[in-house]
């Protein structure tokens, strides 16, 4: 199982982060936390149990987050950009994201036929390592599919219905 959850605040379509915590259940538990300290100046990082601490800076996002972000980038954006990058803090590493948009089908779902725009995310060695979104612009880009692959295990996550909060 994978629980993940991030608070933050949007300012000028900006994501603020605050907190993120993560835990994830196989054959041993996996915990992540960042703790968003924009007033004392600092960004705390948790990976494997251990700490790294790192100086605040505008801009910076969670891997939870960055959903948020792109769905707003796209928002705001005419048309939905070939590439997409964001500074992301994971443990002790702060990573450039990169999200590169490829051609997609319109996706079947459990709510009807979607229209979608898709990114997949550049890594360094793309054989062990892929990552890919699917957005729905009807649904305000919100994110109706993912894949994950990495060494020989996959995750996909699919929509499968919605409700709106008012």
């Amino acid at each position: 199982t994978l629980s993940e959850r991030s608070s933050f605040t949007i300012e000028d379509g900006q994501v603020l982060g605050q907190k993120f915590k993560s835990e994830s259940k196989a054959l041993k538990t996996q915990r992540r936390a960042v703790n968003f300290d924009q007033s004392g100046g600092v960004i705390d990082s948790m990976k494997q149990g251990k700490w790294t601490q790192y100086e605040w800076q505008p801009g910076l996002l969670d891997r939870f987050s960055q959903q948020q972000q792109i769905r707003l980038t796209l928002l705001e954006a005419d048309t939905p950009p070939e590439q997409l990058t964001f500074m992301v803090v994971d443990g002790p590493k702060i990573s450039e994201k990169i999200w590169q948009r490829i051609d997609a089908e319109p996706l079947d779902t459990p709510m009807g036929r979607l229209e979608v725009v898709s990114y997949r995310e550049v890594h360094d060695n793309p054989k062990k390592r892929a990552s890919r979104i699917w957005l729905a612009p009807e649904l305000q880009y919100l994110m109706v599919k993912t894949e994950h692959i990495e060494r020989s295990s996959k995750i996909r996550v699919n929509i499968e219905s919605l409700d709106w909060l008012e």
